[in-house]
């Protein structure tokens, strides 16, 4: 994890609740005889399971760690007890002291109903509609000022509540800490505050159901998904014995998955970085394997090394050819049906590392990475991702779709997995205002970034992309292949179509009812 000045003040009010609870529960055990003794076990059930559960419902979300999850419901449980014991100490408290700790207890409650909220998500499966999820939605855009900037697609930066120390006193230190943790709820609540009507007016656009979501028939659909990247994540985290709870972790998981739904390949997000690791590599070789033994083809996109995830500016040579020299190697040891290229030009990431090379640069960047590529490979087929709908990604589209252009496949990314994203029905608008003007001449694909259900507007958000982007796709004979987003969750994104558990989310259930639509074992549309 990069160093941002969101996930220091998360850390940082992470340690403060942490000691608080610890202070709290010291201060309980030195002064037993003077508390309740319901208040004593309050206190100390607190701060003994606080980290504990908080650690296992972050990590029970990811692959391999799925049983932890089971403890999720105490959360709001021990935000309960935090509360109860903060009434208890608010009673014996100065009017002025009651002024700080009011805004702890109103903190601490909306934590409880955020936490109810996630464990009906993560656990039941729910979709809780439009207001709960768009408070779920608020919470997630809270995280991302503190905490981390991907916290739409995964929000684990979880808050601990506030438990205040018993016996409040004109003590410096519980003064002290007390005034800072008080000052400290009161700002988190502003925030909520704050973001909650864009998140009900981005839920709102979400989960609304499209007009049209005809399936056609398309027995040369050739479809996709993603497993997580460079595949890790893909092995056993717990004992077996606690699988009984749910969990996915292995790649003979994932491959069952693709094989029951009918996909034709699996895509492999490799960080360009990986190829300086030579155990990294066997250990990919050792999954491509597996995926083509399993009668799937394989494509491997290469991304941003990890090394660029803390970095905001990188000098464009200096890029292009460490990406030339992940593509130069991992095609001669993976041999992918499909390489992708470069993810992604002209996204907001690749501006941030870049600055902003003009088309002609990229373009540049893109002939000559072939060039080379085709020289040890002349066979490959290659690949480029792009996002929707800015007007450079439209000169790009145009300057790749020439037949000058080795490319052999263009991928349109639909991006409706982040707060400022454009709409999925925006991106889509706009995708057939482009093949109309300019009629492809290269091989298409869809690519969808599904929000999470978690993240950003519920179960209902994820199913709506889905239904879209899918029925779309069938519609328009231009399209060749699918991609249909990541398959399970993983440390990338809380937004696959089964989670941690290895069980399916509604947009699973949808698509499976379209894929049957599309090959025509059910011809009644979805509704």
């Amino acid at each position: 994890m990069e160093f941002t000045i969101q996930n220091f003040f998360f850390w940082a009010y992470t340690i403060l609740a942490f000691s608080m609870a610890q202070y709290a529960a010291t201060l309980a055990l030195t002064n037993r005889q003077h508390l309740g003794g319901r208040q004593f076990l309050a206190i100390a059930f607190t701060a003994l399971l606080l980290l504990p559960a908080f650690a296992a419902t972050a990590l029970g979300s990811l692959p391999g760690w799925g049983p932890l999850l089971a403890l999720s419901p105490l959360l709001p449980v021990l935000c309960i007890m935090a509360i109860w014991s903060n009434i208890k100490t608010l009673k014996q408290s100065s009017a002025g002291l009651m002024l700080l700790l009011v805004p702890i207890s109103i903190w601490n409650l909306l934590l409880t109903v955020l936490y109810v909220l996630r464990v009906g998500v993560t656990l039941g499966g729910f979709d809780l509609g439009h207001s709960m999820s768009s408070l779920l939605t608020g919470f997630a855009m809270v995280q991302r000022n503190i905490g981390g900037q991907d916290a739409e697609l995964l929000p684990l930066y979880l808050y601990m509540p506030l438990l205040v120390p018993p016996f409040v006193s004109a003590s410096g230190l519980r003064l002290g800490i007390n005034g800072v943790s008080g000052l400290l709820a009161a700002g988190f609540c502003t925030l909520f505050l704050a973001v909650l009507p864009r998140s009900f007016a981005l839920n709102l656009m979400l989960r609304k159901e499209s007009s049209n979501q005809e399936v056609a028939l398309r027995e040369d659909l050739a479809l996709s998904m993603r497993l997580s990247l460079d595949g890790k994540g893909l092995r056993r985290r717990l004992p077996k014995g606690l699988d009984i709870l749910g969990n996915s972790s292995e790649l003979a998981l994932r491959i069952q998955k693709a094989k029951g739904l009918g996909l034709s390949a699996l895509e492999l997000p490799i960080s360009a970085d990986t190829i300086g690791s030579p155990k990294d590599i066997e250990r990919l070789k050792a999954v491509a394997k597996e995926i083509r033994e399993a009668g799937l083809s394989l494509i491997v996109s290469v991304r941003e090394a990890r090394a660029w995830r803390g970095v905001h500016r990188l000098h464009p040579k200096a890029y292009q050819k460490a990406m030339m020299d992940a593509h130069w190697i991992l095609s001669e040891h993976l041999a992918p049906d499909l390489l992708i290229l470069y993810v992604r030009p002209f996204s907001e990431r690749s501006k941030e590392l870049l600055g902003n090379p003009d088309v002609a640069r990229w373009k540049s960047m893109i002939e000559e990475s072939l060039t080379v590529l085709r020289k040890a490979h002349p066979d490959l087929q290659v690949g480029m991702d792009l996002e929707l709908p800015s007007d450079e990604t439209q000169a790009l589209y145009q300057a790749l779709n020439s037949s000058s252009s080795a490319v052999d496949q263009i991928r349109f990314v639909i991006a409706g997995d982040r707060a400022h994203s454009t709409a999925v029905v925006r991106s889509l608008l706009s995708l057939g205002g482009w093949l109309a003007s300019h009629p492809p001449q290269k091989d298409l694909s869809l690519v969808l970034e599904a929000p999470s259900p978690l993240g950003l507007g519920g179960a209902l958000a994820q199913d709506a992309s889905v239904r879209r982007v899918f029925s779309y796709g069938t519609r328009h004979a231009l399209f060749r292949s699918l991609s249909l987003g990541k398959m399970f969750d993983s440390s990338q994104g809380l937004n696959g179509y089964y989670d941690s558990r290895a069980r399916p989310r509604m947009a699973e259930r949808s698509l499976v009812k379209m894929l049957e639509q599309m090959r025509g074992v059910n011809s009644t549309p979805v509704k």
